[in-house]
């Protein structure tokens, strides 16, 4: 279990908790999918199921993260190569978010704004990189 810990805070509260699969009402799982077009290109999100044994993998890889290896962020760049929202309560969430090699995570269940930051975590990279295979023009990736 992690925990990440702001030296210099008074109204501490941690961006990182840790979540048990219990907690999950729901979840949604989707990817960007480049094809040809006339003379273009064209994107949509596809939408994936994740099944109960994938989602405990999830959690799991979650709270492993070390505290070494998350770092608060304020914003995201890139384009979302897929994305995966786990729902706790209709107003708390955690999105997952894979944007060009980087993981990054949303939260809304942490604190009174939503929290951002970024983990890196072998497991979860490969993980995506599995359901991407053949996502951009039927290859296997993009460096975008």
């Amino acid at each position: 279990m992690a925990f990440c810990v702001l030296v210099g805070s008074d109204n501490y509260q941690s961006i990182y908790q840790s979540i048990s699969a219990d907690q999950i009402q729901g979840v949604q799982m989707s990817k960007a999918v480049y094809t040809d077009k006339d003379a273009g290109a064209s994107v949509h999100f596809e939408r994936l199921e994740l099944g109960e044994e994938e989602v405990g993998k999830l959690v799991e890889w979650i709270n492993s993260v070390p505290d070494s290896d998350i770092t608060e962020v304020q914003s995201f760049t890139g384009s979302i190569k897929a994305a995966i929202t786990l729902t706790i309560t209709p107003a708390k969430t955690i999105r997952i978010q894979y944007v060009k090699d980087h993981i990054y995570i949303e939260r809304t269940d942490t604190r009174y704004y939503p929290v951002k930051y970024m983990i890196k975590h072998s497991e979860l990279k490969d993980f995506f990189d599995d359901y991407l295979k053949g996502f951009y023009f039927g290859k296997y990736s993009v460096d975008a």
